[in-house]
């Protein structure tokens, strides 16, 4: 029990603490694109505003609506960047998602909470096109518990376009 209060506490003092040093700023701007989220391998729609240089939410939503089967992921992310870099941002988030499933036997509803750690770069020539990866631990409650590892080459990823 120590253990998790140390962990808790320590994931709270860097999600407030000042980050190591700032150059990429994208305060106020808000990106438009896409994500690609573990729950059924689904990709979704999302919008990603940065509210100042330290902090941005993320909302997403995405489905599927094939032959007899019927997903739908829809949530949202808070990030705090610890290492902002000229063309990239080194960020810590948690996530909440509402997870559907309906087939032509079952159907299940759930939640989903994230922790997570990830990187959005910037292309030098192309610098309002933001590309993401992010890894970190799932807790997953739809038709039973699951806790679950993300990440992995493109297997959390996402990319938007800032306006």
């Amino acid at each position: 029990m120590r253990k998790t209060a140390l962990l808790v506490c320590a994931g709270l003092g860097l999600l407030l603490s000042e980050p190591l040093w700032a150059l990429k700023d994208l305060s106020d701007r808000m990106g438009f694109g896409m994500t690609y989220h573990q729950f059924q391998k689904s990709s979704g729609v999302s919008m990603r505003y940065h509210a100042d240089r330290y902090f941005s939410v993320t909302a997403v939503v995405g489905m599927n609506v094939a032959k007899g089967i019927h997903d739908l992921v829809a949530g949202a992310k808070i990030n705090r960047n610890l290492v902002v870099e000229e063309n990239a941002l080194f960020y810590l988030g948690l996530g909440g998602f509402a997870l559907s499933r309906r087939t032509a036997t079952t159907s299940d509803t759930g939640v989903e909470a994230d922790a997570l750690g990830g990187v959005e770069f910037f292309l030098t020539g192309l610098p309002n096109l933001g590309i993401q990866l992010e890894g970190g631990v799932a807790l997953r409650l739809l038709n039973g518990f699951a806790l679950e590892t993300f990440g992995g080459g493109f297997a959390s990823a996402g990319m938007h376009y800032y306006f």
